[in-house]
């Protein structure tokens, strides 16, 4: 039991860590897409209250 401890424990640790890698991604292009959708919009706005 005790020799396979050592090395049951970083495979779960990594597990762990590449799924909050990927959600750390998924995050990012979240926020790329959030963030690119609010620039358009304000650059929408901006030309609607040119033109007005």
């Amino acid at each position: 039991m005790l020799p396979w401890m050592p090395l049951a424990v970083p495979d779960r640790v990594a597990r762990s860590h590449a799924r909050a890698r990927a959600a750390d991604r998924g995050g990012i292009v979240v926020f790329g897409v959030v963030s690119g959708l609010a620039s358009a919009t304000l650059v929408v706005l901006a030309t609607i209250l040119q033109i007005l």
